[in-house]
């Protein structure tokens, strides 16, 4: 298995490959399959699993059951008010184990059974006596009949026999302590020995292997709890403060860029007015006036001194001026109209002269 540099993977990881690897191959037991990575270490042994550091598989039982002790105590003296150490020691090596066990059978009948007997009857002269510690027979004085019975009975009977084969994985936990503090102004009525129990059942506790159980109710100190509480405090009094401080500076901003958009506004409202521009505009004919000849001015006469005689040009009578026509005088009103609107209202003008002017050009 090869892993990038500095990943490691997870023992439920470890398990799916595991897995997978022996139903990709037919009869291959998942026991029977190892991981190793990239860098030679065993993830996964044969028959033993998933392994590890013996440290890190110690690590990860203490805090399993670290957090389902605190699970059960959170509901009984409630969250924060206990404290829980467990310190496990686990096996840093993995073994084979095999163990056989025997037992009769009862009211069983024997497998085999043999019985040998011997009986003899009959006379016969004394015995002849012992040696003696010359070697020499001491008669025993004795003369009768003798009579012989010997029974000898066999039985092979059935056995129950058990063979047991255990395997002993790595990380297998040998001996545990588990040590509970409780806080004292959350303990009134609290049952020491109930709270022992639950601890015992919810830790997996064997008092075979030496596993120690100890609860304590002692009063916590509230200095850290304090701290924290001021340092929380004062956190938040400066993200109110830098809070407030940012809107002051957002709405500063936004007036100063309202401001500067309604400035922009009227400077350019200003300049389209000094720089508004008439587009001629067809009113039909216009009247034109003959120019009227200039009078000859004629010099004041002064007082009685002498006076010479001027000649006089002749007067030439002027012609009458022709009277303006219905439609010239219709034509003038319009464009009176016309100069009044463009006198009060530039820009509407200007709009309405455009519309009239796109409408011919479309015909």
């Amino acid at each position: 298995m090869e892993t990038q540099p500095g990943i490691t993977l997870s023992a439920d990881k470890v398990q799916a490959i595991v897995h997978l690897t022996s139903a990709a191959i037919e009869n291959l037991k998942p026991t029977n399959v190892t991981v190793v990575d990239s860098q030679g270490n065993v993830l996964s042994t044969v028959g033993g699993g998933a392994t590890g550091s013996s440290a890190k598989q110690a690590a990860d039982y203490q805090q399993r059951t670290s957090d389902s002790v605190k699970a059960v105590l959170d509901r009984v003296v409630g969250p924060g008010n206990a404290t829980v150490a467990v310190a496990a020691d686990v096996t840093a090596e993995s073994a084979q184990q095999r163990s056989e066990t025997f037992s009769t059978a009862k009211d069983a009948a024997p497998l085999s059974e043999t019985t040998k007997t011997e009986k003899y009857t009959g006379t016969g002269g004394g015995a002849s006596g012992v040696l003696g510690p010359d070697n020499i027979a001491v008669p025993g004085g004795t003369n009768g009949n003798g009579t012989f019975d010997s029974s000898d009975t066999t039985k092979n009977n059935a056995v129950n026999k058990v063979t047991e084969d255990r395997t002993i994985p790595q990380g297998a936990v040998k001996r545990q302590t588990i040590s509970v503090a409780i806080n004292q102004s959350a303990a009134a009525g609290l049952n020491v020995n109930s709270v022992k129990a639950l601890v015992t059942s919810a830790a997996g506790v064997d008092p075979t292997r030496g596993d120690v159980v100890t609860v304590e109710v002692l009063p916590f100190s509230t200095s850290a709890a304090d701290a924290a509480a001021q340092a929380l405090g004062a956190a938040k009094s400066q993200a109110d403060a830098k809070q407030q401080s940012d809107l002051m500076n957002t709405l500063i901003l936004a007036g100063s860029i309202l401001l500067a958009v309604v400035a922009l506004i009227v400077l350019v409202l200003i300049l389209l007015r000094r720089r508004q521009h008439r587009e001629p505009v067809d009113l039909g004919e216009r009247l034109d006036y003959e120019m009227l000849p200039q009078a000859v001015s004629t010099p004041a006469l002064e007082g009685p001194p002498a006076t010479s005689a001027i000649e006089l040009p002749p007067v030439h009578p002027v012609p009458a001026l022709p009277m303006p026509g219905a439609e010239a005088l219709d034509g003038e009103r319009r464009r009176a109209q016309i100069e009044a609107m463009v006198a009060e209202n530039p820009a509407r003008t200007a709009d309405y002269l455009r519309g009239l002017m796109d409408e011919r050009q479309s015909v």
